[in-house]
């Protein structure tokens, strides 16, 4: 049985989706054969308001939703209020999932009295929080996802772990040691693989022997767990790509990951 594959809308460039929209993402995610699309806040413009529209959309492929924003959940010692709107924002595209990275882990005090607020702002909505092991020491760790999910199943808050497999290179962590310590927790999976460039670490397609290392941390995670693809479908980032080699692109990697 194959499992659900989803695709990052920032899949296929920032200047494509700023030309077309993030629509255009999903009818070609729908046309390879994927399950959903990840809408990215950092890349909304005119071409995606209003969200409801957009949302009946992608309801209208016939692909799930989820919502990818940028606001982290606690800005020191203080919940982020702007996660209220993003909250907001993931109920008018109708999505079941909102990612968030959780920023610095704050103090177990502050930890209970903001998600308390937290819970409020989720009332009313079926929305599934999936805390995202980020590219910093702050809020990428084990340790740090660990507590903050911990938090969350103490406050009733319906929640999860996006396991990033790319990311963790950037904190220095071994992204099967990762697997086996928080796997049964994770419940969508953002697929890239990583390649540097001089000193700095680029999302890029995964080389086989990447490959091999995710079937081997596949197995710690729940059966026909969720999965994205979030690294380039296109090559070069440009607005004139040709769609059907988008599409052919993208179903060739949603074959290849819905047997992981």
């Amino acid at each position: 049985m194959s499992s659900p594959v989803f695709i990052c809308a920032n899949a296929y460039g920032a200047q494509y989706i700023n030309a077309h929209g993030q629509a255009q993402s999903a009818h070609i995610a729908a046309e390879a054969g994927a399950t959903g699309i990840e809408i990215r806040q950092e890349l909304l413009s005119d071409h995606d308001q209003p969200l409801e529209t957009l949302g009946d959309k992608i309801a209208e492929l016939g692909l799930e939703c989820h919502y990818s924003s940028t606001e982290l959940l606690w800005l020191g010692e203080h919940l982020n209020d702007r996660l209220h709107a993003a909250i907001e924002d993931a109920k008018k595209l109708k999505a079941s999932l909102l990612k968030i990275a959780i920023g610095a882990l704050p103090s177990e005090e502050t930890r209970r009295d903001t998600l308390t607020q937290l819970a409020k702002w989720l009332e009313g909505s079926e929305l599934t929080v999936a805390l995202e092991n980020d590219q910093t020491s702050g809020g990428g760790t084990p340790d740090a996802l660990g507590a903050a999910l911990g938090a969350f199943k103490q406050a009733g808050i319906k929640a999860g772990l996006t396991f990033d497999i790319g990311n963790w290179q950037y904190v220095g962590v071994n992204a099967i040691d990762a697997a086996h310590e928080l796997g049964r927790d994770v419940i969508y999976v953002h697929c890239k693989g990583i390649r540097r460039e001089g000193s700095e670490l680029h999302a890029a397609a995964p080389a086989p022997t990447e490959l091999v290392d995710w079937s081997t941390m596949w197995s710690s995670f729940p059966r026909h767990v969720k999965r994205s693809i979030e690294f380039p479908l296109a090559g070069h980032d440009s607005p004139d790509h040709d769609s059907s080699q988008l599409v052919s692109n993208s179903a060739a990697w949603v074959t290849r990951l819905s047997h992981l």
